[in-house]
């Protein structure tokens, strides 16, 4: 069994399947519902986001690499909370594979 962060992950394809930002963001979904919603993103060498806005809170998870954002810098094993209407810019100069959960917390 593969786990992240808890989370049993061996029946995930490890190839990301949606482009976010072409040649720098890779994302695939593994759970989305109105309250609740996950998956993994891979940012890529200089990747950047741009502007990142919620309305959900946002936990993220960093599985390899290090990702950045005006906040401080994430490395690997590293866990961060963006809660609801936050903005932030995430950014990776190396790299990253992320796990991100989004939570509505009025529901």
């Amino acid at each position: 069994m593969t786990t992240v962060a808890g989370f049993d992950i061996s029946h995930v394809d490890t190839e990301p399947k949606q482009v976010v930002v072409p040649g720098k963001i890779w994302v695939t979904h593994l759970r989305q519902s109105s309250d609740i919603s996950a998956a993994i993103y891979w940012f890529g060498p200089g990747a950047e986001a741009g502007e990142d806005r919620h309305d959900k809170t946002e936990i993220g998870y960093v599985i390899n690499g290090e990702l950045s954002d005006e906040n401080g810098t994430y490395t690997k094993g590293t866990f961060f909370i963006a809660q609801a209407g936050t903005v932030h810019h995430p950014r990776s100069e190396n790299g990253a594979i992320v796990l991100i959960v989004h939570v509505d917390q009025e529901k």
